[in-house]
């Protein structure tokens, strides 16, 4: 009776532990102490205690202890100290209102954390019937149930085999808009930022994508994305596209807006622009072959226009000692696939040697009109393994 007393708790299941030792204020109608709290599945513990909420699928096992002040309408807690899948992240956290409609905040930090995985375990599930409406569900209304703002700084972040340092990074939700900002990250000796930002319309999902690069060095970068290996350079570039649909694949189908980089000081090793030229100038001399070689460029300039899903590759141009190429075509986001053709021009001379690329993204085949006389016919020469 307007006291202050002595408070134990301790709930233990195959699902979650919870254990607060602290103190229960009649006066202020609060308690507060040390609170522990495990589980192994965050999503089926929430679900045991009300709907299962679908932000909870980012993350699995979570081990947390903290300083807790709980009173009727909140829940605040203070030097946080989280495990969760492994990686380690400290900071503060709230939840206000009660279950199943609590609203999330807080900021936590790390010294390194796997983004990448929070994003697998984010992917929804394709459905597995043979009907018509085959697709990806967004299942916006879902993700939108409870309010969020929590913000993230990490020394480092994983995102897939690409590496991130002093990133800091938002999640915002409210009924109705779902947003995932990158405000900032270290890559590869420039900065990278992006983001993500969805709203309901009438036919499902109105996502927009943002992402913008500032002075990444593609050579270090191809340490971690093998795919890279081939080009290198400093590259800025910029990304703004939006899509509507009920399903990733609608949205990506539906995708307009424009793109742009630029590299300079680069490299792109596997065909050696100046020796193809010297070959068409002089078939069939001895000069090196130019499919094992390199081509050294100052600018490399790319230019697109999207419109339902496909990218217009516009205004695109090399340009390097002695030679210059121009490029023009068609990538289809939806099949992952190039139809390009351009020009190689050398500079000093009036030789041009047209060519196609055309195949996947990252298999495409580079095709030169020369190229029947250099090598046996039907055989292709991939750009990008």
């Amino acid at each position: 009776a307007g006291e202050r007393a002595r408070t134990a708790f301790s709930l233990g299941s195959r699902l979650l532990n919870l254990r607060l030792n602290g103190t229960r204020s009649a006066a202020q109608n609060a308690t507060s102490g040390q609170i522990e709290f495990s589980t192994k599945s965050l999503s089926d513990a929430l679900a045991w205690i009300g709907p299962r909420p679908r932000i909870a699928s980012l993350v699995r096992q979570v081990e947390l202890t903290a300083q807790a002040q709980i009173n009727q309408s909140s829940v605040a807690l203070d030097s946080v100290v989280a495990m969760v899948d492994g990686d380690q992240l400290e900071g503060a956290l709230k939840l206000d209102g009660a279950m199943p409609n609590w609203a999330l905040s807080g900021t936590l930090a790390g010294a390194e954390f796997d983004l990448g995985r929070l994003l697998r375990q984010a992917e929804p599930q394709a459905p597995t019937g043979n009907g018509d409406n085959a697709g990806t569900p967004l299942e916006f209304d879902s993700w939108t149930t409870n309010d969020v703002d929590l913000r993230l700084s990490l020394d480092s972040a994983r995102i897939g085999t690409a590496r991130f340092g002093d990133l800091a990074a938002q999640l915002l939700i409210r009924k109705g808009r779902f947003e995932a900002s990158l405000l900032r990250a270290s890559a590869y000796g420039g900065s990278a930022r992006a983001r993500v930002l969805a709203t309901p319309v009438a036919a499902g999902a109105d996502v927009k994508l943002q992402l913008g690069l500032e002075k990444v060095n593609l050579a270090l970068v191809a340490d971690d994305l093998p795919t890279l290996a081939r080009l290198s350079g400093t590259a800025t570039g910029q990304l703004a596209f939006d899509g509507v649909g009920n399903s990733l694949e609608q949205v990506v189908s539906s995708l307009t807006g424009r793109a742009g980089l630029t590299i300079r000081q680069g490299e792109f090793r596997g065909i050696a622009f100046p020796d193809l030229l010297r070959k068409a100038e002089k078939p069939p001399t001895s000069a090196r072959d130019w499919r094992q070689g390199k081509s050294t460029f100052e600018t490399l300039q790319l230019s697109a226009l999207a419109n339902l899903g496909v990218l217009y590759i516009t205004d695109t141009q090399i340009a390097g000692s002695g030679y210059t190429v121009v490029l023009n075509g068609t990538a289809d986001l939806t099949r992952r696939w190039l139809d390009l053709n351009g020009a190689l021009n050398s500079t000093t001379t009036s030789t041009r040697v047209p060519f196609d690329l055309r195949g996947p993204f990252f298999g495409a085949a580079f095709t030169p009109e020369i190229d029947a006389a250099l090598r046996p016919i039907g055989q292709a020469i991939p750009l990008l393994r």
